[in-house]
């Protein structure tokens, strides 16, 4: 561009055009419960997730298109898991649109179990009661 106006009326141009064509949309509440986790050793079973903040994304406005959403656990947990403790991901991908991370932490604290809670937790993942 030949001159500090046109290079300025152009990033204006940009600018409004970003936030004309775009909006934010807020998914997935903060503190929202997302499913579980299973844990090793543990005196549950299972952890309960939540997403630690609120889930947002950037879209076309008047996007009518659909999401998916996919849990993906980091690792497989074994006990101690503290309250907080990032534990899995949430993917979400919108129709069309590059898909979006955000980390889902341990929504309780799970101690590290006795052998009477390993031994049944076991038993139930072998019979699936």
């Amino acid at each position: 561009m030949s001159s500090e106006k046109a290079r300025r009326d152009e990033a204006e141009r940009l600018m409004k055009w970003g936030f004309d064509a775009w909006e934010g949309r807020e998914l997935v509440p903060a503190g929202a419960s997302l499913g579980r986790i299973d844990v090793g050793k543990g005196s549950a079973p299972a952890v309960a997730t939540e997403t630690g903040i609120a889930v947002r994304m950037t879209v076309p406005k008047g996007y009518a298109g659909g999401y998916r959403a996919v849990m993906r656990s980091r690792s497989p947990l074994a006990a101690p898991v503290t309250y907080g403790t990032p534990v899995a991901d949430l993917v979400i991908t919108p129709d069309g649109l590059p898909p979006q991370t955000t980390p889902l932490i341990a929504a309780t604290d799970v101690a590290e179990g006795s052998w009477w809670a390993r031994g049944r937790t076991g038993f139930y993942r072998l019979t699936g009661l």
